[in-house]
């Protein structure tokens, strides 16, 4: 076991067809390292969440359902995108950010490799928006968008900054009010507060994947904004920023992309 700045993680390398390391939130047994190698060579057997097969759901050695994702190589002298994943993933779980469990991170020596979080049965933003958001009573649908802003404004105080911020890759439970950051591939710690122009474009990047309706939006920025420390600069003046932002990603057509 070896600490870390995010905390502590078990870890060995140079096992088997993994050249590269693995990296554990907990410790591993046997069986969970032999899974970790199958999973790098083919996760066929499980259920594709997304188009491509590049995300799966698969069953853990201890019979619990886990979400497996596959990354590409990279070039040499990088860091590999799993292990980045999950340092990010790690980084929030442990700042009490919701974000699915991270298990492991398996990596081989061109860069190439897998990250296995907990499952979590939620759709994403995107999904639930179109099918079960409209079924909600008023007041649970503010619940649910304050509770979004929250989680972000939570995210970004703890010095995490999300690129990829986008309605795919948030999970919602309408009946709990429940937010999760489910792929954190474009999230990472910077050095110091996340300046106010970062974080504008961070929730650009969301604001511009969204389908709700310009006052659903805003509700969950406000909800954002309303969080102590206050900004120094003005609400209005910052949700007017944000809105040009925004337009820009949309582009002429003004639809979510």
């Amino acid at each position: 076991r070896r600490a870390t700045r995010e905390g502590f993680s078990f870890c060995s390398f140079a096992t088997g067809a993994i050249a590269r390391g693995i990296r554990a939130r907990d410790r591993t047994d046997g069986a969970w390292e032999t899974a970790a190698s199958a999973w790098l060579d083919d996760t066929s057997g499980g259920i594709a969440l997304k188009s491509g097969g590049g995300v799966v759901r698969l069953d853990a050695p201890d019979g619990t359902p886990v979400v497996c994702k596959r990354y590409g190589r990279i070039a040499t002298g990088r860091l590999p995108r799993p292990l980045r994943a999950f340092r990010a993933a790690e980084a929030l779980h442990n700042r009490g950010i919701p974000c699915p469990r991270p298990l492991l991170a398996a990596a081989r020596a061109d860069g190439s490799g897998i990250v296995v979080s907990r499952w979590i049965d939620a759709p994403n933003l995107h999904e639930f928006l179109t099918t079960g958001y409209d079924a909600l009573p008023p007041t649970a649908r503010r619940t649910l968008l304050v509770r979004l802003g929250r989680t972000l404004r939570q995210m970004h105080d703890a010095e995490i900054r999300h690129r990829d911020l986008k309605a795919p890759n948030l999970l919602v439970d309408g009946a709990t009010a429940g937010v999760w950051i489910c792929d954190v591939d474009g999230a990472a710690r910077t050095k110091g507060p996340v300046p106010w122009r970062r974080r504008l474009k961070d929730l650009a990047r969301l604001d511009a994947s969204v389908t709700a309706s310009r006052t659903d939006r805003y509700r969950a920025l406000d909800a954002y904004l309303r969080v102590p420390p206050w900004p120094s600069v003005e609400r209005r003046r910052l949700l007017t920023r944000l809105e040009r932002h925004v337009a820009a990603k949309r582009g002429p057509s003004g639809l979510p992309r």
